[in-house]
């Protein structure tokens, strides 16, 4: 299963310049969100592409009912402008606040978080920052890769 989510992910793609993208694995994409709404974002909810809301084939209503805005879906939603910069000043802020967990051994840290979910585990400064720069940029699309 740990295998499964370092490969399984979420590729974040800049909604005016598709050659800016980001690419995170499942367990750090959720540990974003997360990490976002613990320093203040309230998550607008993601918009699904134009053609699925004027499917010619009258689809596209119950679709639309059935849609929940996820930021973890299985095809392309958009994360508007307004969220993205909230989502980056979240980020940015998790970002200056950061403190490592340390921990002594490796059998502590297989433990850590084990009863939460995604592990508990606080994603990488790293990733922090590079989500922070990317969401800094515009509204833009994300899809399971």
């Amino acid at each position: 299963m740990i295998a499964e989510s370092l490969t399984m992910g979420y590729r974040l793609r800049n909604h005016n310049d598709p050659k800016i993208a980001l690419r995170v694995n499942s367990r750090t994409w959720h540990a974003l969100l997360d990490l976002a709404e613990e320093f203040g974002w309230n998550p607008l909810g993601t918009v699904l592409p134009e053609w699925t809301l004027f499917s010619g084939n009258g689809n596209g209503r119950e679709e639309v009912d059935l849609w929940q805005g996820s930021y973890t879906p299985d095809e392309e939603r958009l994360v508007v402008l307004e969220d993205a910069l909230n989502l980056a000043d979240a980020l940015r802020q998790a970002f200056l606040e950061y403190e490592p967990e340390w921990v002594h051994s490796y059998a502590q840290l297989s433990l850590l978080g084990a009863d939460e979910p995604h592990g508990g585990q606080r994603p990488a400064i790293g990733a922090i920052a590079a989500a922070g720069d990317f969401c800094q940029q515009g509204a833009f699309w994300v899809e399971r890769c």
